[in-house]
């Protein structure tokens, strides 16, 4: 969850660090906009923003879908 005192360096620094190590998922959640960034790594190693804020699916096998409600 981003917090003002790390906002930059979840968006920017971890985003790359992540990126360049070849994390598959990166989800932000950002109570400020009430939004969740969801990343995954393509086939040229880089992030594409998912459209999908409903449910996260980390594989064939494996989705997940919080209940917002209790975050904001």
């Amino acid at each position: 969850m981003l917090s003002p005192s790390t906002r930059l360096k979840d968006k920017h620094t971890k985003f790359d660090l992540y990126q360049d190590f070849g994390i598959r998922y990166y989800l932000i959640v950002d109570p400020e906009d009430t939004s969740i960034l969801y990343y995954q790594l393509n086939e040229d190693g880089k992030y594409v923003l998912s459209e999908k804020l409903e449910a996260f699916e980390f594989g064939e096998d494996c989705e997940i879908t919080p209940d917002l409600s209790n975050i904001w």
